[in-house]
């Protein structure tokens, strides 16, 4: 701890000020001009407080050597186990903009919106659990200087021809790029640190560990090569929109993979950036919101309250019913061949949450945890093709059901008239396969990523025949219809409450565990 030298008090950063300030005098002072005769060892080292969670292992530090009483990671409610150890001095950090009244209060905006967020997500007592950390990030310095070259073309009708022209740009070009970041820790998800980019690294300050003095810091412990190649890329990017601005070049588009670019790596600096960090534990999942402490935005994992849902959808119900039956009333085959529609919707709906979910799970996009388990050169090969290939199904599927949904329309239109039984017969086939298909992939998923509902596709399988028998029969009593829509209507709400079920699923995560290492050769 920073003792004051009016009255020996603890100092800490004050975020206001922008200094130290002592608790009990309220005296200010240079963050610069305090320091510890520990934190000057060999001017690299500094020595900080390391807090270890006993459920999940994940590890954050500070310059004060008060207890923590909860895991940010995990949501735990237990003190962390506590070590002293020495960190490497970062290259530069971005002190607090944000204070935590102000992170509240923009948290709290966002939430009293949303009519479904469950209660204790509102609870001002969870909200004081907000707490402060800085990430360590990599910030990569590239420069770009000499002749840069990319094929490109244009394309453009001549009667029947659609004739390709192809062209080689070329340029000198003379830049530097100074930031590029990505975050070094990881216990802290690739895809919060995306959402709550970008920060504006020029405002960054020569680093001193007073500053950290009041507030945590996350374990750097990702080499910088993990993420060398993207920032090589964002660099080919910047460099390829620059071209693009050129007017000589308008109305061509470029092939910025086949690129050729004299980049050169200066640099690779350690950073530190403020992050608000709070997260909500329910069972053996964890829903996390942080807050860029520089700049406020703000990424939230918002579950949705089933009771608040069911209560909702019945008030909706009540004027859905007045309207229906306003309508011109539907033939009973058509009737039923749209509530089996509604069925194939909310299965495919259950079915790309359902992938969503596995997405979640299995961290295909978070470089640093990949890294730290030792798969990254597996997934770097096929993590694209992974998520493509699930976009692709899905898209697939999505394609048939429209073409399914047109039939479905035509055939109701048509069996007014009795001739579209035939090809209501073919809509409830078409249904029924794609709804099989789901299965089969909800099936394989299901057991290994712990989701529910699959047997609720196979009751709306069930559903599917009974309609196309009751259809094919034609029975002379309205009852027979009646009974089936009931059917298909059962299998609609079974779907939604499950939807429900498994979107808070995919904005949740499961329980972390790490297996940090303490010493300074995380970075």
């Amino acid at each position: 701890m920073y003792q004051c030298k009016s009255c020996g008090g603890n100092l800490e950063f004050d975020i206001e000020s922008q200094k130290l300030k002592c608790k009990y005098c309220s005296t200010l002072f240079d963050p610069y001009e305090v320091t510890k005769e520990s934190d000057g060892y060999e001017e690299q080292t500094f020595e900080a407080t390391y807090f270890a969670c006993p459920n999940c292992g994940g590890e954050i530090y500070s310059t004060d050597n008060a207890a923590a009483g909860f895991c940010s990671f995990c949501g735990a409610s237990t003190v962390l186990s506590s070590r002293i150890e020495r960190e490497l001095m970062p290259d530069g950090i971005i002190p607090f903009q944000i204070t935590k009244e102000d992170c509240k209060k923009r948290y709290l905006s966002r939430v009293k919106k949303l009519v479904f967020a469950p209660k204790y997500m509102k609870n001002p007592e969870s909200i004081e659990s907000f707490r402060g950390i800085y990430m360590p990030y990599w910030k990569y310095q590239y420069t770009v200087n000499g002749e840069v070259s990319m094929p490109a073309h244009r394309e453009h009708r001549s009667g029947d021809y659609i004739i390709t022209d192809h062209y080689r740009l070329s340029g000198d070009v003379n830049a530097a790029y100074n930031g590029f970041t990505f975050d070094a820790s990881s216990s802290f998800n690739d895809n919060i640190s995306e959402e709550i980019a970008p920060y504006e690294v020029r405002a960054a300050k020569t680093f001193t560990p007073s500053m950290l003095s009041g507030f945590y810091a996350d374990v750097a412990d990702v080499p910088q090569d993990v993420y060398q190649k993207d920032a090589e890329n964002k660099a080919k990017d910047s460099v390829a929109e620059a071209m693009k601005q050129n007017p000589e070049f308008a109305g061509l588009t470029v092939e910025k993979d086949k690129m050729d670019c004299p980049q050169q790596l200066k640099s690779v600096d350690r950073m530190m950036f403020p992050v608000w960090f709070m997260s909500y534990r329910d069972k053996d999942r964890v829903a996390y919101v942080t807050l860029n402490g520089q700049t406020g935005k703000m990424s939230a994992d918002i579950p949705v309250d089933h009771l608040k849902f069911m209560i909702f959808s019945l008030i909706l119900a009540v004027p859905i019913f007045f309207l229906l039956n306003a309508l011109p009333v539907l033939p009973f085959q058509a009737l039923l061949f749209v509530s089996t529609l509604f069925g194939t919707l909310t299965a495919c709906i259950f079915t790309y949450e359902i992938s969503m979910i596995v997405r979640r799970n299995t961290d295909e996009r978070n470089r640093g945890m990949l890294w730290k388990q030792g798969k990254l050169n597996t997934a770097r090969q096929g993590n694209k093709n992974v998520s493509d290939a699930y976009e692709n199904q899905f898209a697939s599927v999505m394609s048939i059901v429209i073409i399914g949904g047109i039939l479905c329309g035509v055939g109701a239109v048509i069996s007014a008239q009795e001739t579209g039984v035939g090809l209501v017969v073919i809509g409830y086939f078409i249904e029924f396969v794609i709804v099989l298909c789901m299965f089969f992939f909800v099936l394989r998923k299901a057991k290994k990523y712990k989701v529910s509902g699959k047997f609720s596709l196979l009751y709306t399988l069930f559903t599917y025949v009974v309609a196309f028998f009751i259809t094919a029969i034609e029975p002379a009593s309205d009852i027979a219809y009646y009974a089936g829509v009931i059917l298909v209507l059962v299998g609609i709400l079974a779907n939604l409450l499950i939807v429900i079920s498994n979107y808070n699923k995919t904005v949740t995560r499961p329980l972390p565990q790490f297996n940090k290492r303490g010493g300074n050769d995380r970075a």
